[in-house]
């Protein structure tokens, strides 16, 4: 004989109970807001609904423009350097571009410090810096999950 845990009859008797009452209708107010909120999304332009209801050639002229910012924006600032490199320049530019080169090397300079720095640390403290960095991080996120609830929910 199986034996019948109290909570699978409670859900039984629970499912079977709900199961038996009619469907209730929503409030009108509440109908009629819903209906509106609907009706109101559906008659947007195609550019203020989502991604994938644009037109097909909308959708691929964003995605080639899109592609032709990213090429831009990689491709740009190395063309920026070559033209001004190969430019000539007024002489009132001159102190300004060697202020210029100047704390490039110092920034330059500095990476590799920082770099020969990271090297020096053990791979073990780098480890635990990087877990106490997580366990802080999740805790200071935990305090302010804590305090929007506390400040921000109601009773």
């Amino acid at each position: 004989m199986r034996h019948v845990d109290n909570h699978e009859v409670l859900a039984r008797l629970i499912g079977d109970t709900l199961g038996a009452l009619p469907l209730r209708r929503a409030p009108s107010r509440l109908q009629a807001r819903v209906l509106a909120e609907i009706e109101r999304r559906a008659a947007r332009p195609w550019w203020r609904r989502s991604f994938m209801h644009w037109p097909a050639a909308a959708r691929l002229g964003f995605v080639v423009a899109s592609l032709e910012f990213v090429r831009l924006a990689i491709a740009g600032p190395t063309w920026l350097v070559g033209a001004v490199r190969f430019a000539r320049l007024p002489d009132a530019l001159t102190p300004t571009i060697m202020t210029l080169q100047a704390g490039g090397r110092l920034a330059s300079i500095s990476v590799r410090a920082g770099a020969e720095l990271l090297a020096a640390i053990p791979p073990t403290l780098g480890v635990c810096a990087a877990i106490a960095v997580m366990v802080l991080y999740a805790a200071v996120f935990g305090i302010g999950a804590a305090a929007f609830r506390t400040l921000y929910t109601k009773p």
